[in-house]
């Protein structure tokens, strides 16, 4: 399940990584929100090359804006029981939904993530990623669960997504991520498989590392998510290209 608005830059080298999947999704489910560039041609372009190896393809279209939305009615609509979360702009190892899948084999396992890697990152890019997987290293041994899933590189149980009511999807930021991993942990545990490696691009991050950590980190994303939860505040996360 892949949400896009205005992807046709970096949604091809998405498709083409899962198109090369050792084990193949058996459906890719696109929710466009309404793009305005060439995404939707790029999505019928690729609907028929999934189509040609069996792969069903749809494409659906959320009208009002937000990616925990758009996130929302994907999981909803799709017709598998194992959900993969994916980002446009990230790029899948051909074994990732192989490895993926084997880790739903352990008992109570809910939820599947792993690592995630920039392309070109600065500096400040790499220490905050280097801290993240530390960080779920860390936790996962001690408690055998994560609550830090990047939306790029998180697979989950739609059943169990159903049970939990879902996400609240007038957040606009962390939703997905923090907010997702809560879900889930009341239902089973999020393993965590350090071979799960996807590589996204690094467009958030090229303002400089001020406004990576104030703006994008603390200010959009963190707080962003409090002031939704809990002062119901409608924040607008934007997109960077």
């Amino acid at each position: 399940m892949v949400p896009v608005l205005n992807e046709e830059k970096l949604l091809p080298g998405m498709f083409d990584s899962l198109l090369k999947q050792i084990e193949l999704p058996n459906e890719v489910l696109v929710v466009d929100g309404k793009s305005s560039d060439k995404t939707p041609e790029i999505c019928v372009e690729y609907g028929k090359k999934f189509k040609k190896l069996g792969v069903k393809f749809r494409v659906l279209i959320e009208k009002k804006p937000g990616i925990i939305r758009a996130r929302d009615l994907g999981t909803r609509q799709a017709v598998s029981e194992v959900i993969s979360s994916m980002d446009a702009d990230a790029v899948y190892p051909r074994d990732y939904l192989k490895i993926a899948l084997s880790c739903f084999s352990h008992d109570k396992v809910v939820g599947v993530s792993g690592k995630n890697e920039v392309v070109d990152p600065a500096w400040f890019v790499v220490v905050e990623r280097r801290l993240q997987e530390w960080r779920d290293i860390v936790m996962f041994k001690l408690i055998k669960t994560i609550y830090f899933p990047r939306a790029s590189n998180l697979l989950f149980l739609k059943s169990v997504y159903l049970k939990s009511g879902g996400m609240d999807v007038e957040i606009r930021s962390a939703e997905d991520e923090w907010g997702m991993a809560k879900l889930l942990n009341r239902f089973g545990k999020v393993y965590f498989d350090g071979r799960l490696k996807v590589l996204t691009s690094g467009r958030r991050m090229k303002q400089g590392f001020l406004v990576f950590i104030f703006k994008t980190v603390i200010w959009d994303y963190w707080l962003g998510y409090f002031r939704g939860k809990y002062l119901r505040h409608r924040v607008r996360y934007d997109r960077v290209d």
